[in-house]
């Protein structure tokens, strides 16, 4: 998925993420620090959020752990960025959103 300068990008599912999954990929050109926004509804559960970068949109690399929800700041020389949850509990909802490079 491609991220126009500017937009704002849904790396989750529409919904958010509501399992243990792989979010969609967003291209980031050769920009090196990017804003992601972590929202989290539903019960008290937990959730471990994994940001990882790919040279090649191939091989991924974990870049940072999130484990709370709010606006975080990644620096990487990766052009393609996804979001991957590792751990869930139930029935808790991650919904992460690319703003770009800042």
């Amino acid at each position: 998925m491609i991220n126009p300068e500017g937009r704002i990008t849904i790396i989750s599912p529409d919904d958010g993420f509501t399992a243990v999954a792989t979010g969609d990929t967003v291209s980031t050109g050769k920009n090196k620090q990017h804003a992601l926004q972590i929202t989290k509804t539903g019960s008290a559960g937990t959730f471990t959020l994994l940001v990882e970068g790919s040279l090649d949109n191939s091989n991924w690399y974990q870049i940072s752990s999130i484990t709370a929800s709010g606006i975080t700041q990644v620096t990487g020389i990766y052009p393609y960025l996804r979001a991957r949850v590792s751990s869930l509990t139930a029935p808790d909802n991650v919904k992460v959103l690319y703003h770009g490079s800042i």
